[in-house]
């Protein structure tokens, strides 16, 4: 039997239980477009751990360092436990990568104390990086344990059936994932990855071919057998937890079959991270952080400093926290240039973290699904030279769904037509002003959702740049709406667009375009957003909304029509109507430890009085930007070289000192 895994038993319990909480967007959304974000990152949040293995001294060496963590993980193998390995104050230069195991912890003296200045590259592991999380070194392209998945499709489900088992036990972490749809658009979800149909380059990502849904889940029984490490008998029933997110698995009304199927890679999990600063500048290699076959592991408190292309990747991961941390730059600042890039990976939570300088800061990849991206701030999304605004927060792969960004601020939101299609993504009480700095000229749009991007929630945002952005929203069906911008770049929101400017595109498929998609503007839901064009919160539902007439033009912004995965006009939100306030959240229960002196929440609707100008009183700086301006003494424009950080100043969140090695026998001479 394998060795018990990472696993908090009441929370995975409580998740079994549909229905047992309501949601916080209850009344809002539809549950068909909706999930419960707050099993996002490392199950029952980060542990509190205090042992240490071993406190290394100023000068130790990667192989030594790379041993006590191995020697570490040995001495800490049961579900709860787990061991620290400490830098303390001081730099280390290391040549090659430093190897992460099973519940250990590698804790500096802080980001501004501990640096560690990475030098030559290589790839003890499966991608190359600069720490190395991982178990199997088998990536997606290429897993262990391919079976059928047979029976069990329903959104929401949690016991489905394998064909077999091999190898498998209760709390090992399972990949599901089906084929795409044809090339033919089915009007409703469409998960496709091919150019021209619905991509203008095609499928990207490290994926299997042709399988962008995908859905990362634990198995919690099997056998009837609840007990961690058990093995699964052959084609039994399994259960799982989370359940399927996505309503599609399956189906069969589509023009080809989409043979689902499940496989499982051996894992890392319980891999802690915690308060250094790693400078990747002399790296080789092409990552920062490397997530591979990895769950219920984190980073925080850190500095990651010019990652080649991505600072966090993760390939196979489930249940990853990234939080508190500062991001600066990367090597080429090019097109693949991203704080977080993931493939085939689930359940990420990437919070209150800062991106400087970072071309892309927080860009799922294929198959993600059930992410949470919260109070995040970006600033100088910097790409190589070019005039083009890069979103900080942005969906540039297919079959991503249900990800939820948050609380954040930055310039926008974007969901492209590069690589393929997405599904139901929510923006909440997110604060995107349009526009980069330093100033960029083009797709300075906060809300930006190319074609076959569908069943998308916008609500409670605050939106636009007073002065600059002239226009509410362009799309296939109403090019003027309520005027003519051609090429969209001061538009609140631009939808269904075939490209990136220009004319309209009804019918280009070919020569690397797809066509324009007007059904997007159909099942986008858009509520409680105040935007710097029309200068008021628009609740545009139905005729008993405030505003209905002289803010909304009498026009719904509710699909409440649609055959399928339709919204009702909310109940919640519209206070001077007689409802409900909105939620603080979709996924906190409440006010965080780390929040700063600022209003929870800090951006929204029901805000008043904020310290962001321009947007009626609806915003405050989150505690990332706060961080920014008012700790680290940010330059306004986001110029400039790296910056000191400290995320104990910042939000009193440096993990507690640890507890001192025991047994340890001394000689007094």
């Amino acid at each position: 039997m394998k060795p018990p895994r990472w696993l908090f038993c009441l929370s995975v319990w409580f998740a079994l239980i549909p229905g047992l909480f309501a949601q916080n967007w209850s009344g809002i959304l539809d549950p068909t477009r909706a999930i419960d974000w707050s099993r996002a990152g490392v199950t029952g949040g980060i542990p509190n751990r205090t042992t240490i293995c071993k406190a290394e001294s100023t000068g130790v060496t990667l192989s030594t360092l790379n041993a006590d963590i191995a020697a570490c993980s040995s001495a800490h193998q049961l579900p709860d436990a787990g061991g620290i390995v400490t830098l303390p104050a001081g730099t280390f230069t290391f040549s090659n990568m430093i190897v992460m195991k099973s519940n250990v912890t590698l804790r500096g003296a802080g980001a501004n104390s501990t640096f560690i200045v990475m030098s030559g590259g290589g790839s003890p592991c499966g991608y190359d990086g600069s720490v190395c999380i991982e178990g199997d070194e088998n990536a997606a392209p290429d897993p262990n344990n391919l079976v059928n998945w047979t029976a069990g499709y329903a959104q929401g489900a949690t016991t489905i059936t394998l064909a077999s088992t091999p190898n498998l036990h209760v709390g090992d972490f399972i990949t599901l994932d089906q084929l795409n749809d044809s090339d033919t658009d089915t009007g409703e979800i469409w998960v496709c990855d091919d150019a021209p149909a619905c991509a203008t380059e095609g499928g990207e990502g490290l994926t299997r071919t042709q399988r962008s849904q995908g859905q990362q889940t634990t198995v919690t029984q099997c056998d009837g057998n609840t007990t961690v490490g058990h093995t699964c008998a052959s084609g039994t029933n399994i259960t799982i937890s989370p359940g399927l997110y996505m309503p599609n698995w399956n189906q069969t009304n589509h023009t080809s079959p989409r043979s689902p199927q499940a496989w499982w890679n051996g894992e890392t999990y319980g891999v802690g991270l915690e308060s250094f600063s790693i400078d990747h500048t002399n790296n080789n290699s092409t990552f920062g952080f490397v997530f591979l076959n990895a769950h219920d592991s984190w980073v925080q408190g850190v500095r990651s400093i010019r990652a080649n292309r991505a600072n966090m990747f993760g390939m196979v991961s489930a249940h990853i926290t990234v939080r508190d941390s500062y991001m600066f730059g990367t090597i080429n600042a090019a097109s693949t240039s991203y704080g977080f890039e993931t493939d085939s990976s689930s359940d990420w939570l990437a919070q209150n973290n800062i991106f400087q300088q970072v071309t892309g800061p927080i860009n799922w990849g294929k198959q993600a699904a059930g992410s949470v991206g919260g109070y995040n701030f970006n600033i100088n999304d910097y790409y190589n030279g070019t005039e083009w605004m890069q979103a900080g927060l942005y969906h540039h792969a297919s079959g991503m769904n249900y990800i939820l960004f948050e609380g954040n601020v930055g310039n926008g939101f974007t969901a492209d037509a590069i690589h393929g299609t997405q599904e139901f993504m929510t923006a909440f009480r997110n604060t995107l002003d349009g526009l980069d700095k330093p100033a960029r000229t083009s797709q300075t749009v906060p809300i930006f959702i190319y074609s076959f991007n569908r069943y998308f929630n916008i609500v409670g945002n605050v939106l636009g740049t007073a002065g600059y952005h002239q226009f509410y929203t362009q799309a296939p069906s109403s090019a003027t709406d309520p005027g003519n911008d051609t090429n969209g770049n001061r538009t609140i929101f631009v939808i269904g667009w075939a490209g990136n400017a220009g004319t309209f595109c009804s019918n280009c498929g070919g020569a690397g375009n797809v066509n324009d998609d007007p059904f997007l503007k159909t099942s986008l839901l858009r509520w409680g957003n105040y935007d710097t064009v029309t200068a008021a919160v628009r609740w545009c539902g139905n005729s008993s909304d405030t505003g209905w007439s002289a803010t909304c033009g009498s026009t719904s912004e509710i699909p409440t029509g649609l055959s399928k995965y339709s919204n009702a006009v909310p109940t919640i939100g519209d206070t001077q109507a007689g409802q409900g306030a909105f939620p603080a959240s979709f996924y906190l229960s409440g006010k965080p430890s780390w929040w700063r002196s600022m209003p929870f929440p800090a951006a929204g609707p029901d805000v008043t009085g904020g310290n962001m100008s321009g947007v009626g009183g609806h915003a405050n700086l989150n505690p990332a930007a706060d961080c920014y301006y008012n700790v680290m003494a940010g330059p306004s424009d986001g110029t400039g070289s790296v910056l000191a950080f400290d995320a104990q100043a910042c939000y009193g969140t440096a993990p507690p000192p640890p507890t001192p090695p025991t047994n340890l026998n001394a000689t007094v001479q």
